[in-house]
């Protein structure tokens, strides 16, 4: 219900732009700026306009990202050419900016719009050198020594880019919380995120080194399918509905594949191969759960595993498009997948700590009811992330 009244909700409400900045022999500099198409057309009130969507993301962008050299300004040169797609809306540009030993970058570009995102900006020069930060709103300035190494490793700045990533992951936060929440003894939940967290380790290696290619609106569809299935199945071990579940996962799946096999113009994001796939292992994954077995405590990090492999891809994309060279990535996809795991250990401390002090204070507070609750969230916003998600 509170989902049907929410304007927006979306996995990643920081958002994420992406700069290329390119410089020339000559004192050229080539910018390409972009960002997720369905992030930009979250944003509000800046479509009111007679402009097209193109215009009022040029407007936004090229005045607020401005390239100094010595603290003047580098004067734009050429058209400014704005395109989109049905991922991305990008802008380039050229400016010049005869070579000298400091160059200044201020991007304040969409941060009145999303003061929380995160801009990811890398630099070449002409000799094949390269620099790359993550920047956000209270850090709006990078100076880059041109006349520098680029020995110094990204690690330090990707592992604070992958502890921000979690903790701005609503999509991900939700998911670890119906980790936490369905496994009765903390052993349990050591092992499930074990699980987990191999399992994105895995996929995001291969997807950053380029062994697998996922197609990142597919995956955003899939982890909101993650987190419905883990919140349903909160109720199957409690009130043994398991059945229904299974009947009305399967069915939805099912129904889903249908209208991809009858629309004309493909209107799911989805193929319908994969939706038959999601409503197989819908229910056998709620079937499989339910059984208390002596295999579980190695069938369920095996489970979590697999919904691992999904949010692994999901944390690649953002590596992706900062495009460092193989000799660079190691350090970075380090810094990351490290920083990402310190979020989680950060969220599941404060969590349990929590709930802790709160039973502690609260001997006599039933915790069904905010049990079932949370577990009603979670499944009602997968579901709305998974729909959302899968139509264009």
């Amino acid at each position: 219900m509170i989902c049907c009244f929410c304007n927006s909700l979306s996995a990643h409400s920081n958002g994420e732009t992406y700069s290329k900045i390119y410089l020339h022999e000559n004192g050229n500099v080539d910018i390409s700026y972009n960002m997720p198409i369905d992030q930009f057309l979250q944003i509000e009130g800046v479509f009111q306009t007679n402009k097209n969507i193109e215009e009022v993301f040029t407007d936004l962008v090229v005045p607020n990202f401005i390239i100094s050299n010595h603290s003047q300004p580098c004067s734009t040169v050429g058209p400014i050419i704005s395109n989109s797609s049905r991922q991305y809306i990008r802008t380039n540009w050229q400016v010049f900016c005869p070579i000298t030993s400091t160059i200044e970058i201020r991007n304040t570009a969409l941060f009145k719009e999303r003061p929380a995102h995160l801009h990811i900006a890398r630099f070449r020069l002409h000799d094949g050198r390269i620099f790359e930060k993550p920047i956000v709103n209270h850090t709006p300035l990078w100076t880059i020594e041109t006349e520098a190494e680029t020995s110094v490793s990204p690690f330090i700045d990707y592992l604070k880019f992958g502890i921000d990533h979690i903790l701005g992951g609503y999509d991900h936060l939700a998911f670890l919380l119906g980790l936490i929440l369905i496994s009765a003894q903390l052993k349990s939940i050591f092992w499930l995120i074990t699980g987990f967290t191999v399992g994105h380790s895995l996929s995001l290696f291969l997807a950053v080194f380029g062994y697998v290619t996922a197609d990142s609106q597919g995956i955003e569809a899939l982890i909101g399918f993650t987190v419905a299935l883990i919140g349903a199945e909160i109720f199957a071990k409690r009130y043994g509905y398991q059945n229904q579940l299974i009947i009305g996962f399967t069915g939805l799946m099912l129904l889903l594949t249908a209208i991809s096999l009858w629309a004309p113009d493909r209107v799911l994001h989805l193929s319908s191969l994969t939706l038959l796939g999601l409503a197989i292992f819908s229910g056998c994954y709620l079937k499989i759960s339910n059984q208390e077995t002596r295999l579980q405590s190695v069938v369920k990090p095996a489970l979590t595993l697999l919904f691992g492999l999904i949010h692994g891809f999901g944390f690649a994309a953002s590596l992706l498009h900062s495009d460092l060279p193989n000799d660079r990535m190691v350090a970075a996809l380090f810094g990351f997948n490290l920083g990402v795991e310190i979020g989680q250990i950060l969220l599941i401390t404060l969590f349990l700590t929590a709930v802790y002090l709160i039973f502690r204070l609260w001997p006599k507070l039933n915790h069904w009811i905010w049990t079932d609750g949370a577990a009603a969230s979670l499944c009602g916003l997968g579901c709305f992330w998974f729909l959302s998600r899968s139509f264009l």
